[in-house]
């Protein structure tokens, strides 16, 4: 089950379908729920500082649990701090919020990016995931 809050109205059902069907490529795991809420910036902050005690801005949070075979994954993503990363980065913006979304799945799997080398590890993982997912729906 897929429940979506998207004012950009970039991820759908189908979309997030088909990032799954790669991701299981690589990490055969059964999703039972994903939640995805697009928050603005001032409200992801909030998020951040109040539940994590972080106080700056991100791209995405991720809560996840095991129940059973299955996860249940809330996925909290900032598309307006997606959007900023974009001026700086080399990539189109529906690639940086493909490789979001990725980012937080792979957190799902346990991949963290505390440390430099996590942090090196989750964007080598975030880029292949996303560079396969391009190979193989986007047409050239």
């Amino acid at each position: 089950m897929f429940v979506i809050n998207d004012p950009h109205n970039f991820f759908t059902e189908h979309l997030i379908t088909e990032l799954i069907n790669v991701f299981r490529r690589f990490y055969p795991v059964n999703f039972r729920n994903i939640v995805l809420t697009n928050l603005f910036l001032d409200d992801m902050l909030a998020l951040n500082s109040n539940v994590l005690k972080h106080n700056y801005y991100t791209d995405v949070i991720t809560f996840c649990s095991l129940k059973k075979n299955f996860i249940d994954v809330e996925i909290f993503i900032c598309l307006d701090y997606v959007d900023k990363f974009c001026l700086v980065s080399e990539k189109p913006i529906q690639w940086e919020y493909i490789r979001t979304f990725y980012h937080a799945l792979l957190h799902c799997v346990g991949f963290n990016d505390s440390t430099q080398e996590e942090k090196q590890i989750m964007t080598e993982k975030e880029k292949e995931l996303t560079d396969l997912f391009y190979t193989f729906h986007v047409k050239h």
